[in-house]
C-alpha cells in the first residue's frame, strides 16, 4: 500500500486506517491528503490540508502552504484530522 501512495512523488509523513478497514489516508510532505480503497488499491480522492490564502489591510494575499504532521480518522469514521 505504502509503495502505491508513494508512486505521487511525495514522502508521506503520516497515516491512518478508516474504524471499518476499508480506506485509508495518507498525509504527505507537501500538504496533500490522499484517501485510498485499500481493498481494490486506488485512490479515490485527495485535498489540500494546509493551504490558507490570507488578505492583509493592504490588500495583498498570502498563500501559507504547510506539511501535514499527523493525520487521523475521527472514532466514528465521519471527519479526519490533520494537523
Amino acid at each position: 500500500m505504502c509503495k502505491v501512495a508513494l508512486e505521487n512523488n511525495a514522502a508521506i509523513s503520516a497515516m491512518d486506517i478508516h474504524p471499518d478497514g476499508e480506506l485509508g489516508i495518507f498525509a504527505g510532505e507537501d500538504g496533500t491528503v490522499r484517501v485510498w480503497n485499500i481493498p481494490q488499491l486506488t485512490q479515490i480522492g485527495q485535498f489540500k490540508a494546509h493551504d490558507v490564502t490570507i488578505e492583509n489591510f493592504y490588500e495583498t494575499q498570502f498563500l501559507i502552504k504547510g506539511e501535514v504532521n499527523s493525520v487521523k480518522f475521527s472514532p466514528d469514521g465521519r471527519f479526519v484530522a490533520t494537523s
